[in-house]
């Protein structure tokens, strides 16, 4: 059975492309956070509070910001 994670679906949502390095391991639907020189990680139980959702995996990462490898984040607007 896949696993889907997390799925944006009720209320408002803005999606975002943000940068990420290669050494990057979240699936889809991960909850996200912005890292050291506001690079994507995946959310760890340690934080204060997360960016937003993966909307692809960041092994499928595409070469959108300044030619660095980027994923779409679903955002929640409020």
């Amino acid at each position: 059975m896949p696993e889907f994670g997390l799925i944006p679906a009720r209320g408002n949502w803005e999606y975002r492309w943000f940068p990420t390095t290669s050494a990057a391991t979240f699936k889809k639907g991960a909850l996200l956070n912005l890292g050291a020189g506001f690079l994507l990680e995946e959310y760890a139980s340690t934080d204060s509070q997360c960016l937003g959702i993966a909307m692809s995996n960041s092994t499928a990462s595409s070469p959108v910001v300044g030619g660095a490898n980027s994923v779409l984040v679903a955002i929640p607007l409020q």
